[in-house]
Parts: structure tokens; sequence; C-alpha cells
């Protein structure tokens, strides 16, 4: 950006390349605080006239290439209607009575994943989960259970 009362150093042919390859060469889209600059320059240097020539010519390959190829007729119609009959890839999933039961044993699955895989740092604690988990099952009660490393 040009600040008022400050003096403006000439725009250079490598500077205005640079600022090219940024804003094409289409100078009505430059900044009008430049286009005034980028005037001065193109009178004065052919190697700047040439290129905003190229760029002028690169825009307009590009405008042909990325030109958005025409919708054949009724394709966006033909799309919907085969949209609405087509049948979800995991219909029963998503069927009403599965889709709570799902939703609510994912959040167990995850607690009872992360919990084996937590902590799980020796295999003196991974004997230890087993054996409490082996109990829990049992129904024996944890009060003769003896933790490593414990004070009674």
């Amino acid at each position: 950006m040009m600040r008022e009362g400050r003096e403006q150093r000439p725009l250079l042919a490598a500077d205005f390349e640079r600022l090219l390859d940024r804003r094409g060469g289409d100078l009505a889209r430059w900044p009008i605080a430049e286009r005034a600059q980028v005037e001065r320059l193109l009178a004065s240097s052919a190697e700047a006239r040439a290129a905003l020539a190229a760029a002028e010519r690169l825009d307009s390959v590009l405008d042909v290439v990325l030109a958005a190829p025409p919708v054949p007729a009724g394709l966006p119609g033909r799309i919907v209607a085969r949209a609405e009959t087509r049948k979800p890839a995991f219909g029963w999933f998503t069927a009403s009575a599965w889709r709570p039961i799902g939703v609510a044993c994912a959040p167990l699955l995850l607690g009872f994943t992360l919990g084996l895989v937590v902590g799980m740092d020796d295999d003196a604690a991974a004997a230890d989960l087993e054996d409490r988990v082996l109990l829990a099952f049992h129904g024996t009660d944890f009060a003769d259970f003896e933790v490593p490393g414990s004070q009674p």
C-alpha cells in the first residue's frame, strides 16, 4: 500500500514481473496506486512491455483451459432422481431400531478399549488388571486381594 506524503520509489522490471505473477496481466484489476507506476515503467521499458504481453497471453490461455464445461441438459435432474432411489450401503445400521443401539454402544466400547490399553506400561500392570477383571466377573470380594506395592 502506498502512503501519501511518502516519496515512491520507481518500479523496477523485476518487481513488475513479480507483481504480474500475483495480479495477472489485466491492469484494470490492479490497485489504482500501482497503475500509474506501471504505466510509467511500460512507457520506458521494452522488457516490461514484453513481460506484460506474456502475462496477457497466459491469462487468455488460463481463461480457456479453466472454463467450466457446459452441463448436459437434464443431468442435474437425473442425478437427483438416482440419489433418491438408491439405498444407502449401511441401510441396516441406519434403520431406526439400530441407530440408538449403535450410538449407545460406541462410547461403551471406546471406554472399555481405552481402559484396557491405557496404563499397560509393564507386564505386572497387565497381569494385575487381568486378575481384577477375573475377580470382578466371578463375584469375588476385593477385600482379600492384595495390590502389589500397597500397605494394608
